[in-house]
């Protein structure tokens, strides 16, 4: 059972449709008490909770559900079903690892070539040939890849005004009468990699919030500044541990949720004070991560 955290419900809210189970049987044709006879049984779905305990389903719940049905009415036994279903994800997700390893492959062909037109007409490729949130998601992956300095400052002189131009665009879309929740976006003395920051950016604005981009300074904005800038959470970009932010002081704004973006794993200690989620940089844009 999956319970939402405030910055979790906010994103889902802005970014995509959460159905009551009523209207889940409307969409699928499968009256609630079966919907949840499969999830308590079988552990076909996995609804988010609200705070007073109601199921709500997302369009990928909404389609597994529909799936269900089909492999049912093919004579799939109801018992069997999520297994089918997760050898169908499983396979998409190595066709995915594939197709990911042989555009990761034309990157650093081009790179090697230390030559900027070779690699802009790689990346005009990139997305040109796969959507936007899966390039992202490659892009993150392939930013974290030991480079010699050289191909690191060609990759940055490349890719760096695509992802700005996005973020303009990105925040220009968003704008609207109302205010939008907004999310500090902050990277250690330590790691200071404009890619990873503007990544991190884009996948904010993705899920409904603008992003706060600060600079590592000497000090972080205080708590009254965020309040007035509508601020609900914090992303700190780190390399390997939140404590690289150990000189800011701590706890680090124990009334926001706050998430560190990890380019290398490692165990994080912090005051129990201090709500911190972890995950893994490369994990960005992943379709199945929902923050």
């Amino acid at each position: 059972m999956h319970n939402l955290s405030l910055i979790e419900s906010l994103a889902m809210n802005a970014n995509q449709a959460l159905y009551p189970i009523r209207e889940v049987s409307r969409l699928t044709g499968v009256n609630a008490i079966t919907l949840r006879a499969w999830e308590r049984r079988y552990g076909l779905i996995e609804p988010v909770r609200t705070d007073s305990g109601h199921r709500l389903y997302t369009d990928e719940h909404v389609q597994a559900i529909k799936c269900a049905v089909e492999l049912s009415q093919q004579g799939v036994p109801i018992s069997q079903v999520k297994s089918v279903l997760d050898q169908r994800a499983e396979s998409e997700h190595l066709t995915q690892i594939a197709e990911f390893e042989e555009l990761e492959s034309r990157l650093k062909l081009a790179l090697q070539k230390l030559h900027m037109g070779s690699l802009q007409e790689a990346l005009d490729n990139l997305f040109i040939e796969v959507d936007e949130t899966s390039v992202l998601h490659l892009l993150a992956r392939f930013d974290l890849l030991q480079k010699p300095a050289e191909q690191n400052v060609l990759w940055q002189s490349a890719l760096l005004p695509r992802l700005y131009s996005r973020l303009r665009f990105a925040q220009k879309r968003l704008i609207s009468n109302r205010r939008n929740k907004t999310i500090l976006v902050v990277e250690s003395r330590v790691l200071r990699s404009p890619v990873a920051k503007a990544l991190a950016g884009l996948w904010i604005l993705q899920h409904g919030m603008q992003p706060l981009m600060v600079a590592a300074t000497e000090s972080l904005p205080e708590m009254k500044q965020l309040k007035a800038l509508d601020c609900v959470g914090a992303v700190f970009l780190a390399q390997s541990s939140l404590q690289e932010f150990a000189d800011y002081g701590t706890p680090i704004y124990p009334a926001l949720d706050c998430l560190v973006l990890l380019m290398q794993p490692s165990s994080i200690e912090l005051q129990a004070a201090v709500q911190v989620e972890q995950l893994r940089f490369s994990e960005l844009f992943a379709s199945k991560y929902s923050w």
